[in-house]
């Protein structure tokens, strides 16, 4: 269909051609394009359409003719287009906003697999396109607990994190993380909480008062001994990329053990030096699965692993758990998004089953818990609640059993065995928060709890007691906890049994920061719409900056447009009859 707007453009491009090629044609050709040209533009001006329509057709007729591009040239004009576009592209993507999706579930249940949210590429500053850094940066518009984007650059331990931009640039991926520490932050963990003391003494209330924190757990490790470093002929342990523990072998028999005490080594000998599980508050936190019960086939038992060293051992406690114990754990159960296949279950995303028929009564589809809550996944991550008579919500010992120890992981490796290895344990942890006993985030035996009073009555009999030992003094903290760097920051993911995070390869640089999600676009949801952010400034600085480079842009894009359409679109040198672009 030939309208106002196709005449107009038409008719500049043949205008502009003419410019430039005119004099390549014949007198008789040259006025007839002229007269064409003349007369369009007078039709256009007085809105004549059936003109319009008459002599658009004969316009596009003549340049198909006459208008030829040499491959070279054609070359050239795509190729100039394709670098201008690109260059237009990356300084979007990069310094003011961009489309991200979700891959995994390590940011769960705030971000979850396959959620689409627009990501503000100026909050904190205006990056350098491809590369870490800024041209400008102010730290002091970070907010503690936000959502944050940021870059694996300069960060070896993380693998896999080599990728390209637009397939031709190399590039490092991007990541979502929450931001917890920065730069003179001191952190440590306790009751599923951390606490924290900043450069200038002030207490981190934020931490544990925060709206996002609420509903979330923060444990200080995913393994007992997480990155295992070999220093000559030691074998070092550490936590948030810090040495925690040595062990030296020896030609006399056990190794030697050493803990480091913040300046020196020194030998484990607990409690007058420090301990392993001192750091960061490891001692709090204990690794989990079920087991049957030795009295009862019908119900279950609690195994705790705890007070990890450095000569890779650790503690061992059981809690014998009630019907009414395990009637909690399923009304607050979560686990890993997971896909069953012919009565085998394995993690979403991952290629590797559990073991086979252990979800036998479970019909073919992709499920997750949260809070006590099944689901079934659909097509882009469309969430349907599952019937309560679904297999899935079962409360029997057996069902419990599956779903707590094979929920995160759904690993081959994750079995109950009687040799126990960190390798077999499921990613489930316990902690006592004021006396009460906690799961998955939630009080699964109260502290006035027959059963938990009697564990821990026989656990402070042992050298190294499963106890709840209080929340840390200031003391503690500035001793044990976790320090931030100088122009670094430290990152967790609120999924802390899927997330790979700075509790492994330590502290991102502040040159990585690259921005903060703003939306979630996709899919519908509760969760739809502005990210859910600590109160923080909507016009700053950058953004201002940014918006405003945006802005003249535009405008200037829709000036020229704007004066390039307007009457005349050319007009006639009746001297030297050469036909000059109007701008």
């Amino acid at each position: 269909m030939i309208t106002t707007r196709k005449a107009k453009l038409l008719l500049r491009d043949a205008v502009k051609w003419y410019h430039k090629k005119g004099d390549t044609l014949s007198e008789r050709n040259r006025a007839h394009i002229e007269q064409l040209m003349e007369s369009l533009d007078e039709a256009i001006h007085n809105k004549e359409k059936a003109k319009i329509k008459e002599l658009t057709p004969k316009l596009k007729a003549f340049l198909n003719e006459h208008k030829k591009t040499g491959v070279i040239l054609w070359a050239f004009e795509l190729a100039v287009a394709l670098v201008i576009a690109l260059i237009i592209a990356i300084a979007i993507r990069q310094m003011w906003f961009e489309l991200m999706v979700i891959p995994t579930g390590s940011m769960r249940p705030s971000f979850q697999e396959n959620d689409h949210l627009t990501v503000s590429k100026a909050t904190y500053g205006i990056n350098y396109p491809l590369l870490p850094g800024h041209f400008y940066f102010d730290p002091d518009l970070i907010e503690r607990t936000s959502a944050i984007i940021w870059s694996g650059d300069d960060l070896p331990q993380l693998v896999d994190s080599d990728s390209t931009f637009f397939g031709l640039f190399p590039y490092k991926k991007r990541y979502i993380k929450r931001l917890i520490g920065k730069p003179g932050d001191t952190l440590y963990f306790y009751g599923g909480k951390i606490y924290g003391i900043d450069k200038d003494g002030r207490e981190l209330n934020e931490l544990q008062e925060s709206q996002v924190m609420q509903q979330l757990e923060h444990i200080p490790y995913t393994y007992f001994q997480d990155n295992l470093k070999q220093v000559n002929q030691s074998y070092i342990f550490y936590h948030f990329n810090q040495k925690v523990g040595k062990s030296t072998p020896s030609i006399w028999g056990r190794p030697k053990i050493e803990v480091w005490d913040g300046e020196k080594w020194v030998n484990d000998q607990s409690p007058s030096s420090p301990s392993y599980g001192d750091w960061f508050g490891i001692k709090h936190f204990g690794k989990v699965r079920l087991t049957e019960s030795d009295n009862d086939n019908e119900t279950l038992a609690l195994e705790i692993y705890h007070h990890p060293t450095a000569e890779q051992n650790f503690q061992k406690s059981t809690i014998p758990l009630n019907k009414e114990h395990l009637d909690r754990i399923m009304d607050t159960l979560y686990t890993a998004r997971f896909e069953v296949v012919d009565g085998r279950a394995m993690r979403y995303g991952s290629n590797m089953y559990a073991s086979p028929n252990s979800f036998a009564d479970v019909p073919d589809g992709v499920y997750e818990f949260y809070y006590g809550k099944a689901y079934r996944i659909g097509i882009k991550g469309w969430k349907e609640e599952l019937p309560e008579d679904h297999p899935l919500y079962a409360r029997t010992p057996k069902n419990i059993l599956r779903l707590f120890n094979d929920g995160i992981d759904f690993h081959p490796r994750v079995r109950d065995s009687l040799q126990v290895s960190e390798q077999n344990m499921p990613t489930r942890f316990a902690y006592f928060r004021d006396g009460d006993l906690y799961l998955m985030g939630s009080q699964i035996l109260k502290k006035d709890d027959p059963t938990l009073e009697a564990f821990v009555e026989k656990e402070e009999e042992k050298d190294a007691p499963f106890i709840d030992h209080g929340p840390p003094t200031s003391d503690e903290i500035l001793k044990y906890g976790v320090k931030v760097p100088d122009t670094h920051y430290l990152v967790l993911g609120d999924n802390h049994a899927m997330s790979l995070d700075s509790r492994s390869f330590g502290f991102v640089p502040e040159g990585n920061l690259r921005g903060t999600p703003s939306v979630l676009i996709w899919p519908p949801s509760p969760r739809w719409g502005p990210v859910n952010h600590p109160d923080s400034k909507v016009f700053t600085t950058s953004r201002l900056i940014v918006w405003a480079i945006a802005a003249a842009f535009l405008l200037t894009y829709l000036i020229y447009k704007r004066r390039s359409l307007q009457y005349p679109i050319f007009k006639k040198n009746r001297t030297s009859k050469r036909l000059i672009a109007k701008k």
